[in-house]
């Protein structure tokens, strides 16, 4: 074959590959993570001194703002920060991403772990793995972690739904103290379901905006919400904390600025 035919050909499968947004990259390293960008999302630096932006394949984790989503990065560095990780990769895609499963000195998969204690969903889409269906099941059953609420939102369907609601929680993964100083890292699971998220600490210093005039039943994340255009200037709105509007003033989340 002609070497500009070849030249061309190759063009066509390059360009092919970015426009299908993945393309086949079948290797595995050991390294360490070098930075967590989300729970399922890890720099990784191999034993060469190489770093690849790795992203946990076939699960979702909860994104920043849905519940369970500094348990699941609190559970992600116990288990892996500053050991050396087995990472298997199949894929990548455009974003620069290689699609991995990553796995623990003792053989366990970070990826299954996580699914199995309720810190992610098994991406369906794309995934028809038997066994992290599987976890995913036994997870719901149980209640664990996300599953502790009855129906909880999918990352992606938070990803592109303004309007949904996202819950402020009582997060289960803690940090026990060992003796002599020692940490080690526990799970606690809950077995029933909750029937509303619980308020965490936190919300006594969030502030919100809430509107005293018009019956607005609402509170708001910023005082240039489009839902306050009742409230008259300054006078109108007052700013509380995000405790306060809800156990106090009975206040719900407006779904246009949250």
């Amino acid at each position: 074959m002609k070497l500009p035919v070849l030249i061309r050909l190759l063009g066509l499968l390059v360009v092919f590959g970015l426009a299908s947004g993945s393309t086949s990259q079948t290797f595995h390293f050991t390294g360490k993570i070098t930075q967590m960008h989300e729970a399922d999302i890890l720099t990784v630096r191999d034993e060469k001194n190489i770093e690849f932006l790795i992203r946990l394949k076939w699960i979702d984790c909860p994104d920043s703002g849905q519940a369970f989503y500094q348990d699941a990065q609190q559970m992600v560095k116990s288990y892996c920060m500053n050991k050396e990780l087995i990472i298997k990769c199949d894929s990548n895609d455009m974003y620069g991403r290689t699609f991995a499963e990553v796995f623990l000195p003792d053989g366990r998969s970070m990826n299954k772990e996580l699914v199995k204690f309720g810190y992610a969903w098994h991406y369906k889409r794309y995934s028809d793995d038997a066994e992290y269906a599987d976890l995913e099941s036994k997870a719901r059953l149980q209640g664990r972690g996300l599953w502790q609420y009855s129906d909880p939102v999918p990352p992606w369907i938070y990803r592109r739904d303004d309007t949904v609601k996202v819950a402020n929680y009582q997060g289960t993964f803690v940090t026990a103290p060992g003796k002599a100083g020692e940490k080690k890292e526990r799970i606690i699971i809950g077995t029933g379901r909750k029937s509303g998220p619980v308020l965490a600490e936190s919300s006594k210093k969030t502030e919100v905006v809430v509107c005293k005039e018009g019956g607005d039943n609402l509170y708001h994340r910023t005082h240039y919400c489009s839902e306050l255009s009742n409230c008259s200037g300054t006078d109108g709105y007052a700013r509380t904390s995000l405790y306060s509007a809800i156990k106090l003033y009975n206040r719900h989340e407006c779904p246009k600025c949250h």
